[in-house]
């Protein structure tokens, strides 16, 4: 499970919830059988109508059950960590069957990674109290730690009991998993073959002012708005403040950021922006563009060039990242052996496989993949982005 939303406390949520087991998921499946990322929003709800009895069993390993009912919980809670919420029904099908099987299979190594938790007489001491307490020190501004639970259909005591078998997992992996090592030779192949990874694109740092005038609007229209638009140009060459313009007349919801857009690539605005946004000179007031938005004045604060970050900037991360895979693959390991003693029963033929997205190849909640895999395309670069007013794509 990987979570969109930028939110420490989403993100260390959802590791508890997820333990250490969603990566353990078919590791070896072609990531073809993945969830587009077109499937975007699965509605939980809209699962149920095709729902069989919440009592019959998925699967049973060494005598604990999956039933359907908590097969469905997990389901949902998988796709809401994905960002899979409000997909048009005739998509449903399509995301189910690509994570039926990374939540049977974490249901699979999570009860025999517990049970050998307690064959070993492997408590969680007082770290739980230690982990809710830092939780609920991260709750985003405007939420409360019970509309965060909410989110995810938990409540406080769900989340503890999570946390107690997290806690158990990481101190059986730490005491049965060796710590990996990445050696010089490993980082430094690593950065020279995949130099891609490091690319960061030109970018620019512009703030607009929009006057909105949608391109069916008929020219009595068109020639009032573009009329405006010439005045605010008018009024910032003469040395009126930007900011405090575009707060009073663009009508871009970056208007509560004075017109800032923040930075960003190419490829990130629509053409006309784009095009004009990079070739003006920094800090000039551009000539007035029209776009299928309207009317925009843009000023660019700032351009960076593109550079490929140096092997000196990225090797601590490169280090990062190959431990962890290294140690995911023992992790596997771990969990293949156990299961090869187990007593594993599907209901129905074993479903097809889904693979993780590639980012979430960390293995336990104690540390977030996202911050040890390195950057794969350049817009993971992008620093200050936020361009999702009018003039984005």
């Amino acid at each position: 499970m990987i979570i969109r939303l930028k939110s420490g406390i989403f993100m260390r949520l959802q590791a508890i919830i997820a333990v250490v087991l969603v990566v353990l998921v078919n590791a070896g499946c072609d990531k073809k059988n993945a969830v587009s990322k077109d499937a975007q929003q699965v509605a939980p709800a809209s699962i149920e109508a095709s729902m069989p009895a919440q009592s019959s069993v998925v699967i049973e390993v060494d005598g604990a059950k999956l039933t359907q009912g908590e097969f469905e919980k997990r389901m949902s809670r998988m796709m809401m960590a994905q960002g899979l919420t409000g997909m048009p029904s005739d998509q449903i099908a399509q995301a189910r069957s690509a994570l039926e099987q990374n939540v049977i299979e974490e249901f699979t190594a999570q009860t025999l990674l517990l049970n050998e938790t307690e064959r070993q007489k492997i408590s969680d001491d007082s770290e739980v109290a230690d982990v809710l307490t830092k939780l609920k020190a991260d709750i985003p501004k405007g939420q409360t730690f019970e509309t965060v639970l909410q989110t995810y259909g938990m409540t406080e005591a769900d989340l503890r009991a999570d946390i107690q078998k997290d806690v158990k997992i990481r101190k059986l992996l730490d005491k049965e998993v060796a710590a990996a090592d990445a050696t010089d030779e490993e980082v430094k192949s690593f950065y020279d073959t995949k130099r891609e990874y490091f690319n960061i694109p030109e970018t620019v740092h512009a703030r607009h002012i929009l006057v909105m005038c949608p391109a069916e609007s008929d020219e009595a229209k068109k020639t009032e708005k573009k009329a405006l638009a010439e005045e605010c140009r008018k009024q910032l060459l003469a040395g009126s403040d930007f900011a405090e313009m575009a707060s009073k007349y663009s009508e871009c919801p970056s208007k509560s950021e004075g017109g800032d857009l923040g930075t960003f690539p190419k490829g990130r605005m629509v053409p006309e922006f784009e095009t004009a946004a990079f070739s003006q000179k920094i800090n000039d007031i551009g000539e007035i563009i029209q776009t299928q938005y309207g009317y925009h004045i843009i000023q660019v604060l700032e351009r960076n060039e593109a550079k490929v970050k140096s092997f000196e900037e990225v090797k601590a991360t490169i280090v990062k990242y190959l431990k962890s895979q290294k140690r995911n693959k023992s992790v596997v390991g771990y969990i293949e052996k156990l299961k090869s003693t187990a007593s594993i029963k599907y209901a129905d033929e074993k479903p097809s496989g889904a693979v993780l997205d590639e980012k979430l190849q960390g293995i336990v909640p104690a540390e977030k993949t996202s911050d040890v895999v390195p950057v794969e395309k350049p817009s993971d670069v992008v620093p200050n982005d936020k361009s999702s007013g009018a003039a984005a794509k």
